[in-house]
């Protein structure tokens, strides 16, 4: 088992967190030359087939059966504490505030978040009359931060990964549509293209790619994740 980060928007984490996103679609990645020929479902490899030398070779699944993943979600620095060393986090575009003061291991990172989310709070609403930053959880006048940069210490929601499979694009059922977190294919293929700008819907002809398909259910988070490098 591997713990490995990845990315979802605000609209695929608030159906992970309703329950309704039980799958995610992520590109294969073509060797040059190359097209896939098999999948063995038990090791999570992809045979590829060189179409100029008819060479063949098994690759793995960039994810695994059995992994975990660390969700990485847009977020922003929510309050500090100095004296513990600790940030209270919100996430997403609506700041949704997680009430507790989560531990940053790493002294240099938390005087750039805190002394930039001081910045940001002057920036905005300026001191009270007692010379204080106050705001409501939720309501941090900071700035939001892109995904990528979530460290492991702010991750809220863990994936474990129960099942892998490649598929091409056009194969997707109406059922699981639904267990991507999405009402229909075409609303499905919009958010992907404006993603990886490839087309897939059926008016776009030539266009029906192999996508690795990952099925996952939520877990708790795994033991020494925030002490490995």
């Amino acid at each position: 088992m591997a713990t490995k980060p990845i990315l979802f928007n605000g609209p695929m984490v608030q159906a992970i967190l309703d329950g309704s996103k039980t799958q995610t679609r992520r590109p294969v990645v073509y060797p040059a030359d190359c097209l896939p020929v098999d999948w063995d479902a038990e090791e999570c490899l992809i045979r590829w087939e060189n179409q100029k030398t008819g060479e063949r070779f098994w690759k793995p699944s960039p994810i695994a059966t059995g992994d975990v993943l660390w969700v990485r979600e847009t977020w922003a620095v929510g309050a500090w504490s100095g004296e513990k060393q600790a940030i209270a986090v919100g996430y997403g575009s609506i700041r949704e505030p997680r009430m507790e003061w989560l531990s940053v291991p790493d002294a240099k990172q938390f005087k750039r978040l805190a002394d930039q989310s001081t910045k940001d709070a002057l920036s905005s609403i300026g001191e009270d009359e007692n010379g204080e930053l106050r705001w409501y959880p939720g309501d941090a006048p900071t700035r939001l931060r892109r995904s990528i940069h979530m460290p492991k210490w702010a991750c809220r929601i863990f994936l474990e990964v129960t099942n892998v499979r490649i598929q091409k694009a056009m194969d997707m059922t109406q059922e699981e549509v639904l267990a991507e977190g999405f009402d229909c294919f075409n609303c499905f293929c919009r958010v992907w293209e404006n993603i990886y700008g490839v087309f897939l819907a059926p008016e776009a002809i030539g266009e029906n790619p192999y996508l690795l398909v990952y099925e996952f259910k939520r877990c708790e988070m795994p033991e020494g994740f925030l002490e490995a490098v």
